[in-house]
C-alpha cells in the first residue's frame, strides 16, 4: 500500500469520527507484509490528519478513531522498549530532563503546569536555537507566578498556548522526538526537585506515546483558539 492510498483511506475512515468494522478490516488487510519504517509513516499520517481536525464537536470521538487506528499497526512494532522511573529528592530528574533537552533532534512538546527552574529553562533555549521545534502548554495562572519563565521562553520565540479557563491544565509531561515520553507529578521548578518528594516515568512504549500525543494535540488545538 502507498501513502497515498493510506492517506486517502484515513481521511476517508475520519470523517465520521469513527472506525467502522469493514474499514477495520480493510486497513488491516493492506498493512500485511509492511515494514516498521512504513508503519512508522503510516503513523505520523494518522497523526497529521488530526491536527487537522477542529476537535471542539465531539473530541473523544475523534481520540477514539485515532486509537482504533494505532491499534491496527500495534503488531509491527520495536521490540527495543525502556522504561525508567526516578523520584525526587534522592534521584535528579533536573538533570536527566536537561539532557533529553541536550539529546533531542527534532522536536519536544511539552504539556507542564508550570516551568520556574532556570536550568531547565536554558535547556529549553538551548533546544530552540539549535533548531528544534518546540510547542508548550501550560496554565495561564502560573505563567504570572515569581520566576516563571513562560514569558522569556514566548520572547524567544517558541509557540506556547495557554489554558484560560477556571480550572487548571494540571498535566507534567513531555514528548521527546515523537519518540520518548516524560511523564508524573513533578512540576519543572526547583523545589520539586530539591524539596518535594515527586516521580517522573520515562519510556519509549508505543501505546503511551501515541494516546499522550493524541491528548497534547487536542489540547493544542483546544487552548490555541483561545490564545
Amino acid at each position: 500500500m502507498t501513502p497515498q492510498e493510506w492517506e486517502k483511506m484515513l481521511r476517508q475512515s475520519a470523517q465520521d469520527r469513527k472506525l467502522s468494522g469493514p474499514e477495520r478490516v480493510a486497513l488491516a488487510a493492506r498493512l500485511v507484509g509492511m515494514t516498521e519504517q512504513q508503519i512508522a509513516a503510516f503513523r505520523a499520517k494518522a497523526f497529521e490528519i488530526i491536527r487537522e481536525v477542529d476537535f471542539t464537536p465531539n473530541q473523544q470521538a475523534m481520540l477514539g478513531w485515532l486509537e482504533d487506528v494505532m491499534k491496527l499497526l500495534y503488531p509491527i512494532r520495536s521490540t527495543s522498549q525502556m522504561a525508567e522511573a526516578l523520584f525526587t529528592p534522592d534521584d535528579d530528574v533536573c538533570a536527566r530532563l536537561i539532557s533529553l533537552f541536550d539529546g533531542v533532534r527534532q522536536s519536544v512538546d511539552v504539556c507542564v503546569f508550570t516551568i520556574t527552574d532556570d536550568r531547565i529553562t536554558n535547556a529549553i533555549l538551548r533546544a530552540h536555537h539549535r533548531g528544534v521545534q518546540l510547542r508548550i502548554i501550560t496554565d495561564n495562572q502560573k505563567s504570572l507566578d515569581l520566576g516563571a519563565d513562560i514569558v522569556q521562553m514566548k520572547e524567544a520565540g517558541i509557540s506556547v498556548v495557554m489554558d484560560h479557563g477556571e480550572a487548571h491544565m494540571h498535566n507534567k509531561f513531555a514528548i521527546f522526538d515523537r519518540a520518548l515520553l516524560i511523564n508524573g507529578s513533578y512540576n519543572w521548578t526547583r523545589s520539586a526537585q530539591s524539596m518535594n518528594n515527586e516521580n517522573v516515568v520515562i519510556t519509549n512504549e508505543r501505546r503511551l506515546l501515541d494516546r499522550f500525543t493524541a491528548h497534547f494535540e487536542m489540547l493544542w488545538s483546544q487552548f490555541r483558539r483561545s490564545n
